[in-house]
């Protein structure tokens, strides 16, 4: 009995022996801490944002925290510590500048390339005004005329440059002139192609000559006026006066579709064939194509050309002065669209200065109304100052450019 006693304790020790040994031993799971920021915070230099210019605050670095995630509440954290420790209302301001300020600098480089843009808007405008755009009228004659008609013919043309806008550049193109050596080559009378007001009538001499290079004429139009401004816009206009089809294996019509110009036809007492081949030609340059068969009807033909050409010139300019118009006001577009972005972002410093201060006003015993205040008269005077230098910039554009508008 004392044997099976004894046995039993034995059994019992070893079994609780074994358990222990199984069971581990059990970590006490640990709470999650939530981010702390360090309690100490070295603050930047406060006399960036001192002082009283908007210009130089604008220059200043933003805060430290400025644009990155939860901010306010990182930026709070900080302030709470100051607050704490009891620091002034006037020191607790720049400690909230130096966390959270807005980034104004890119603005600021806006302000600063202004005077560029102002000047290139002056120097666009006056181009406008006095030197917009050149046109060069030309006239390719047929001589061949001279045979059927009288010499009405000359004064007629010259009268035709002559009327002209001022400084239009116009030349006179020979066919068959007799003034060259080889039969198939034009020439270009050297007086008729300086400015109209430095020419004589008697350099609009007009003789005759066998053939008629049509395709060669028209193929050296653009070549008159070397010396042009490649910056400078050029419209060029011909006038054909015609009674043949081109004798020297030309394709005017080729040559009149690939020429930057308006290709006018006059054709002078032509045949059906001549007819729909000089017609052709003015198809295929954008221009006009007229018929005449008496010298009256020539005239009047080209006096009404000289009111539609003196017409089109005036359309490109309003054209041109229109489209640089559009570039100016691009300009004009962009500074009101920083300005708007400008302002914003002083409203978004302005509440976020002022949330902090209203939280830590609830948490604190401070004088809240003296932050806010600073807060606010830095915002307002950002804002004008903004503003105003905005407008003055699109006020003096107006008075010095062609655009209109604020």
């Amino acid at each position: 009995m004392r044997t099976n006693k004894w046995f039993l304790v034995m059994f019992v020790v070893l079994l609780s022996a074994c358990t222990l040994e199984e069971e581990e031993p059990v970590e006490e799971e640990q709470p999650e801490h939530e981010e702390q920021i360090e309690s100490t915070y070295e603050f930047g230099e406060f006399s960036r944002f001192e002082g009283d210019s908007p210009s130089e605050w604008m220059q200043a670095e933003p805060g430290s925290l400025y644009n990155e995630p939860n901010d306010e509440e990182k930026a709070l954290q900080i302030l709470r510590e100051q607050a704490e420790n009891d620091v002034s209302e006037s020191q607790l301001y720049y400690q909230m500048l130096d966390l959270v300020a807005s980034d104004y600098r890119d603005y600021h480089e806006y302000f600063e390339q202004l005077d560029d843009v102002y000047n290139d808007i002056v120097e666009a405008s006056a181009q406008v005004r006095e030197d917009a755009l050149q046109m060069n009228v030309h006239v390719i004659f047929d001589a061949h005329i001279e045979a059927f008609t009288t010499s009405e013919i000359e004064p007629l043309l010259y009268e035709f440059l002559m009327d002209m806008p001022d400084d239009t550049n116009v030349s006179l193109k020979l066919l068959g002139s007799g003034r060259v050596e080889e039969p198939c080559e034009t020439s270009v009378d050297e007086d008729s192609v300086l400015p109209f007001d430095e020419k004589e009538a008697e350099s609009l001499h007009v003789e005759s000559y066998d053939e008629t290079p049509i395709a060669h004429a028209l193929n050296s139009v653009e070549n008159i006026f070397p010396s042009y401004d490649e910056d400078k816009p050029v419209k060029n206009v011909v006038y054909l006066i015609a009674a043949n089809q081109d004798n020297c294996d030309g394709v005017p019509e080729e040559v009149a579709g690939e020429l930057d110009a308006i290709v006018n036809v006059i054709g002078f007492d032509v045949e059906k064939e001549t007819d729909e081949y000089l017609k052709a030609i003015a198809t295929a340059g954008n221009g006009n194509y007229v018929p005449v068969t008496t010298v009256e009807e020539l005239t009047r033909t080209i006096e009404i050309a000289s009111i539609e050409t003196i017409q089109l010139w005036r359309d490109w300019q309003v054209e041109w002065m229109e489209d640089e118009r559009d570039r100016q006001m691009v300009y004009i577009d962009e500074s009101r669209e920083q300005q708007d972005e400008m302002v914003e972002e002083t409203r978004l410093e302005q509440e976020r200065l002022r949330a902090l201060t209203d939280q830590l006003e609830e948490e604190f015993n401070l004088n809240g109304s003296m932050i806010r205040s600073n807060v606010n008269e830095r915002a307002v005077a950002l804002r004008n100052y903004m503003e105003e230098t905005s407008l003055k910039f699109r006020d003096e554009a107006f008075q010095a450019g062609t655009i209109t508008g604020n």
